[in-house]
């Protein structure tokens, strides 16, 4: 994986108002096509534009917004951190009682030293403009005078678009799998834009991939309403895809999960299996657990795509200034890279066969026999693959049954394959789950 690349994307666009509407998205969009080579197709969506009950929202760009003591002293401001406006805030520009004052902040009593991330004016219609709030250091508010406070919040709203980002790779069959990412999160790192980066560069190595089986897409939102909007504007758009996987807070943690689908007897369960046969470290979790996003977009009962969610829980810095680039931890990056293409691997290898002769194969004669009794669990194994090979069920779901690595079993009828003994069904694999 290029760290070098990622972080520098990191370092250049983190900072910049990712809220669901802002003059910054456009410039995100180019910061990905440079780092990847891969062009980005824009979705626009008008402001006002009312998709499937999901109503985009204006444009909503700060100028500058501070607070200042009796004396006429800065306290904080949005130039120290983008999150010392909640998103959506109206502006205002008053002089405020302490008690006034403290019915509009914000703190993280658990991160003493950070801005905190107030997300609810954003995503909630009822609040959106309607109210402002300031995110303080639970330290910096416990240190404050008597007031009163002088408060700006100078913020320009006008009617803009809303962005979503998609890149296309083709396969040899339009069928798809789709990767969802987050480019929202004002000034925070793990909680979005590490899922991005690294989707960014599981892009990148199949874009250089001389054959794909499968299509590729790399959709990039604002959270739950750009895949609402997305989907709800025109569903044919997904049509084609078969599963899905969400990914965020990849970067540091303390627990890795890959989180089921929403029944969790999907296709794209057998592949989260399979990957925890591969790393021992991930742990399953049930599709409402932990932090969840667009996957509940995606894997909802009306659009029904299949959507795992990988992500390292929990970290103490969510949702506050502190979640920034200092703790991005290599080793956590490339291990998300890995599990994310091996199952896109095991996906692009999968496949249905069936027998090519009427009866069984003679299998000494091609060293693909275990003896018996001086090899019996090999032996068994062999067997037990053979049973399975029915031209109904894929080496996927047969690895799953017998509990053993996909490549056990791909390896195993991959030299049957080699001596013509077998060949692939014309059945879809994704059929089957």
């Amino acid at each position: 994986m290029n760290f070098q690349a990622a972080r520098a994307f990191i370092e250049a666009h983190y900072r910049k108002n990712r809220t669901t509407v802002s003059a910054d998205i456009p410039g995100i969009f180019d910061g990905v096509e440079a780092t990847i080579g891969l062009p980005v197709v824009r979705h626009h969506f008008p402001s006002g534009g009312d998709y499937a009950t999901w109503i985009v929202p204006p444009q909503w760009d700060v100028r500058e917004a501070w607070i200042k003591d009796a004396k006429g002293k800065v306290l904080a401001s949005y130039a120290d951190h983008p999150l010392f406006v909640a998103p959506y805030s109206k502006p205002i520009h008053a002089i405020v009682s302490r008690k006034e004052l403290h019915d509009h902040l914000f703190s993280a009593p658990q991160q003493l030293d950070a801005f905190a991330y107030n997300h609810r004016l954003a995503h909630n219609a009822k609040l959106r403009l309607s109210d402002w709030c300031l995110s303080l250091p639970q330290k910096l508010i416990d240190s404050m005078g008597e007031g009163p406070f002088e408060v700006c919040i100078d913020a320009e709203i006008k009617n803009g678009e809303m962005l979503v980002g998609e890149i296309v790779l083709e396969g040899e069959v339009p069928d798809a799998i789709a990767f969802l990412a987050d480019w929202c999160h004002p000034g925070q790192v793990n909680d979005s834009f590490s899922g991005l980066i690294i989707f960014m560069e599981v892009m990148r190595t199949l874009a250089q991939r001389p054959r794909r089986r499968y299509t590729y897409k790399l959709l990039m939102f604002p959270e739950t309403v750009g895949s609402s909007v997305y989907i709800g504007s025109d569903p044919t758009r997904v049509r084609s895809v078969h599963g899905a996987i969400f990914s965020e807070m990849v970067g540091w943690g303390e627990e890795w999960f890959l989180k089921a689908t929403r029944t969790g007897h999907t296709y794209m369960d057998l592949l989260a299996a399979d990957c925890r046969r591969r790393f021992p470290d991930l742990k399953h979790a049930p599709f409402f657990s932990l932090y969840g996003n667009d996957e509940h977009v995606f894997d909802s009962v009306q659009v029904g795509i299949p959507t795992l969610s990988l992500q390292k829980f929990p970290f103490a810095e969510y949702h506050t200034s502190n979640d920034n680039p200092s703790h991005l931890n290599n080793a956590d990056l490339q291990r998300a890279y890995d599990i994310i293409l091996h199952l896109v691997d095991v996906a692009e290898r999968d496949a249905v066969f069936e027998f090519v002769h009427p009866v069984p194969f003679y299998m000494s004669r091609y060293d693909l026999y275990a003896d018996a009794v001086y090899e019996r669990e090999a032996h068994r194994l062999k067997r037990n693959i053979q049973l399975r090979l029915d031209g109904r069920t894929s080496l996927l779901k047969i690895a799953n049954d017998l509990d053993v690595p996909f490549n056990v079993v791909y390896e195993y009828v991959d030299q049957m394959s080699t001596f013509d003994l077998v060949r692939f069904a014309k059945v879809s694999p994704w059929e089957k789950a």
